[in-house]
């Protein structure tokens, strides 16, 4: 094998990357402080809102409503509507004489 097909084969080094004259890298506190800043400048998650609905093993439905948000009285105010609504669909054997 010439020396020429060995030199083909051989991994060349990646050049550093160059900075721009007039700028200079940040130090790592730099870097930290901007991620922070970043993180907590950044908009909040969307509300999560879950709802599970399960029958347990006397055949009655189990309600779970979850929801987060903002403003709690309004979350509050949600989460009890939404759980009256199924409750009123998948009333307790004991609200319905039923037990």
């Amino acid at each position: 094998m010439s020396s020429d097909a060995a030199d083909m084969n051989t991994p060349k080094p990646t050049p550093a990357p160059t900075i721009p004259e007039g700028e200079r890298r940040l130090t790592p506190t730099e870097r930290e402080h901007a991620l922070a800043m970043a993180f907590a400048l950044r908009p909040h998650a969307a509300a999560e809102q879950t709802v599970s609905l399960s029958r347990n093993a006397r055949g009655i439905v189990q309600i779970e409503v979850t929801l987060r948000g903002d403003d709690a009285g309004k979350t509050a105010a949600d989460a009890i509507r939404l759980f009256e609504s199924l409750h009123a669909r998948y009333p307790y054997p004991e609200a319905t004489g039923n037990g």
